[in-house]
């Protein structure tokens, strides 16, 4: 428990109250008529964003290097994707190869972009849509430790979404994350932490069953 207290406490040290941060700073690829290719061989373990190294012995940083190389790109369709439509999106197909194939280095790397652009409220909460896509177990430890600092983030955008993130894992891991931390004091937040708290309490209970 002491060592959980100090990595909220971190959390609490770190994050930031959300800003609207100018994202037309990022070079303008998606402009350039681009896509994310995701044609290689699925057996491929070493597959980052259309490239598909000749060498297996290709280090996690260099996979991470990499995949920074298309951090603008990354940025800029995820902003701009519209999770609700009924067509699969191009960076949820791409991020689902990455699960598939790469997924500690993926993991990995969205949560250092989460730490590099948490002040931005827009692409936090694309970040949890995206998130949200994927079964508990698929997103794993990274959405999780991910969720306790979305939580602590000062918006209520953002706190909403993230507690839509609980309820969809719905398990034993979020009610502990829901119930570490205080009720919103915003009336509409409080009945929709309240509510899904108490359903995550009684699936588990029956799950225990």
């Amino acid at each position: 428990m002491e060592n959980y207290n100090i990595f909220l406490s971190f959390f609490h040290q770190e994050i930031q109250t959300p800003e609207i941060v100018d994202f037309s700073s990022l070079q303008n690829i998606a402009g350039e008529n681009l896509s994310i290719d995701v044609s290689a061989n699925d057996s491929s373990e070493d597959y980052i964003w259309g490239i598909q190294n000749a060498s297996s012995n290709i280090s996690d940083e260099q996979k991470l290097k990499t995949m920074s190389e298309y951090e603008d790109y990354f940025i800029s369709h995820l902003i701009d994707t519209d999770f609700d439509e009924s067509i699969e999106p191009e960076i949820l197909v791409f991020a689902r190869r990455q699960i598939a194939v790469n997924k500690v280095i993926f993991l990995t790397w969205l949560e250092q972009l989460f730490w590099n652009y948490q002040k931005n409220e827009l692409f936090v909460v694309k970040l949890i849509d995206l998130f949200l896509c994927f079964d508990y177990e698929e997103v794993q430890p990274q959405a999780s430790m991910l969720a306790v600092a979305f939580k602590v983030i000062k918006s209520y955008v953002i706190q909403s979404k993230n507690l839509s993130l609980l309820g969809h894992w719905c398990n034993k891991k979020a009610l502990s994350i829901i119930e570490d931390f205080e009720e919103p004091t915003d009336p509409w937040l409080q009945i929709k932490y309240n509510h899904l708290k108490d359903i995550i309490r009684k699936r588990c209970t029956i799950l225990e069953k």
